[in-house]
């Protein structure tokens, strides 16, 4: 975001950074470390989710902490944005939709069964979440409703990629499938 770079640290601090020099600008506490998931920026906020599922988002500018939510589950997976909201899809396969810019929680969704370990793809509306199970479900952006699930064999954690209007799912040999009514 303009002149700063962000990260976030297994010592549970996101930092931000002056871009040109790359001295320190502001460092905030998240409360547990954050080895996998954050940040994001969403707005005028950098966005990080620690282990133990906090999601935290501190100000661009100056660092200081905006608001914070917790998933209830630890977190394995960067979070989405869209359409100015923070999606948070925790291990259990359960995906939060809160506002980017306040935390308020807008839906949850039921999600997947099985532990999530791939980041979740959102086109066209749709949140697409896999879980290790080889499970794929996709999930109204809009309130959370389940649309359709998959289950493609083996596991998903090699991820979710989104190409030319399609969603594939990459199971664990590598091989995609083609999400159908993506």
């Amino acid at each position: 975001a303009g002149n700063s770079v962000f990260f976030a640290s297994q010592d549970g601090f996101l930092y931000g950074l002056y871009a040109s020099t790359g001295e320190l600008s502001w460092k905030t506490d998240t409360g547990a470390p954050i080895t996998r998931a954050g940040p994001i920026l969403a707005g005028n906020f950098a966005i990080a989710v620690n282990d133990r599922g906090v999601a935290t988002a501190a100000a661009t500018a100056t660092g200081k902490k905006a608001w914070t939510y917790d998933a209830g589950r630890p977190v394995f997976v960067r979070p989405v944005v869209a359409n100015g909201n923070l999606i948070i899809v925790s291990s259990d396969g359960v995906a939060h939709c809160l506002r980017a810019g306040d935390g308020f929680a807008l839906w949850k969704s039921a999600g997947v069964r099985g532990t999530v370990a791939s980041a979740p793809a959102y086109w066209n509306g749709k949140l697409y979440i896999a879980a290790s199970d080889g499970t794929v479900a996709m999930i109204s952006g809009a309130d959370g409703r389940t649309l359709k699930q998959w289950d493609v064999g083996p596991g998903v954690s090699a991820g979710l990629a989104v190409a030319e209007g399609k969603v594939y799912a990459i199971d664990d040999a590598g091989a995609p499938h083609e999400l159908v009514d993506a």
